[in-house]
């Protein structure tokens, strides 16, 4: 059971890392850019990780465990990407209106 948990905040964190290299989804948030060697890493390493904590179970089990905890780590940035949109849309400086070319 743990081994899942911990897969599973392996993939949430990379698929969270993933989001945090594109660069409209931070201009919507009104993040600023962030480094993105720690991000590229985070996206490669802890896939690989979870995959090797996978393998502490038999074969066919580990494969099920790899793929169904990235998918609900989907689920879950999922989630927490949506909540952080809708909490960006409040903003009174995000408006709908197309930019002026000056």
């Amino acid at each position: 059971m743990i081994i899942i948990i911990i897969a599973t905040s392996f993939w949430a964190v990379a698929l969270f890392a993933h989001a945090m290299l594109q660069p409209k989804f931070l201009r919507v948030q009104g993040i600023a850019p962030v480094p993105r060697l720690p991000l590229h890493l985070c996206r490669i390493v802890l896939p690989v990780l979870a995959a090797l904590l996978c393998c502490q179970l038999d074969l066919i089990s580990g494969v099920l465990v790899w793929f169904g905890s990235a998918s609900i780590a989907g689920l879950f940035a999922c989630a927490f990407l949506t909540i952080m949109s809708v909490r960006a849309m409040k903003r009174p400086t995000l408006t709908n209106q197309p930019t002026k070319i000056a």
